[in-house]
């Protein structure tokens, strides 16, 4: 994997940490789990497959691998596609949330994990619009910071190859030689 999509991934990561803890936030201000929540998901989506009732404690293990996977994934496709965006991080990062919130919009339903969100209070449509704005400013946030804690690229040359191609070892391929001092 290169080293932006692992940034991405990285960076994904973090608004799903995040996100998490947001949750726990979310869950009480509501006083339950909304539609949505990612237990809930979780327990649908196996149920679906399994056509069995998914106990408390294994819908969350469910959430947390799916937590873990969706983030880091959505983390990696924007790492790719937010070179072509506007420089602004905080514009980015509310991009790609309203990205995350439609794609959540259209896809929770159609999948049948969630009732219609039509059907969702006032609240947890407020909620799930601000988890997905504060995953996306996290995560485009992370991007950067990520890059800082992965060691740089190197090329890829047998030692002495700068020597065959007339460079001696340290320098810049990429410069042209300085003129002469006067």
């Amino acid at each position: 994997m290169s080293a932006p999509l692992l940034r991405g991934a990285t960076a994904g990561a973090v608004g799903t940490l995040a996100l998490g803890g947001f949750a726990v936030l979310r869950n009480a201000a509501l006083g339950h789990a909304p539609p949505y929540s990612a237990r809930r998901l979780a327990a649908q989506l196996v149920h679906r497959v399994t056509r069995r009732t998914v106990p408390p404690r294994r819908a969350l293990a469910w959430s947390l691998g799916m937590r873990f996977t969706y983030g880091p994934v959505l983390g990696l496709i924007w790492a790719r596609l937010r070179e072509r965006l506007p420089p602004s991080p905080l514009l980015r990062g509310l991009l790609l949330g309203a990205g995350v919130l439609t794609f959540e919009h259209l896809s929770f339903p159609a999948l049948h994990v969630t009732a219609p969100p039509r059907t969702w209070t006032r609240a947890e449509r407020a909620f799930l619009l601000a988890q997905t704005c504060l995953f996306g400013l996290v995560t485009e946030w992370a991007l950067p910071r990520a890059s800082h804690s992965l060691p740089a690229a190197r090329p890829l040359t047998a030692p002495g190859a700068e020597h065959a191609l007339g460079h001696s070892p340290g320098e810049r391929q990429d410069s042209a030689p300085l003129p002469p001092s006067t």
